[in-house]
């Protein structure tokens, strides 16, 4: 199992390494693991810097179908760890 977050993959997208090479060897026997909201946080993060022009949009998208290649599994946060747990919440205070 590969556990990545949003800030891994885009570090692949601006670093010099290709992740789709080195996640192909890595996931024949491992799955990997994102969390919930990694695909909208990757998406946003690409658009902004196509609006910076920091990349292309041919970039933005090529890298987007790479990923989109991949098997991934997302996950949801533990129950006690989001905001839908009445222990978080101000006034609930045990």
């Amino acid at each position: 199992m590969i556990v990545v977050d949003a800030g891994a993959t885009l570090a692949w997208l601006f670093g010099e390494h290709d992740p789709i090479d080195w996640l192909a060897e890595r996931l024949t026997n491992d799955r990997l693991i994102v969390p919930a909201l990694w695909r909208l946080e990757v998406v946003n993060a690409i658009l902004k810097n196509e609006r910076r022009k920091l990349i292309s949009e041919e970039q933005g998208s090529r890298f987007l179908r790479d990923l989109d290649a991949i098997a991934v599994e997302a996950v949801e946060p533990p129950a006690s760890r989001t905001l839908g747990n009445s222990r978080c919440l101000p006034g609930h205070i045990s």
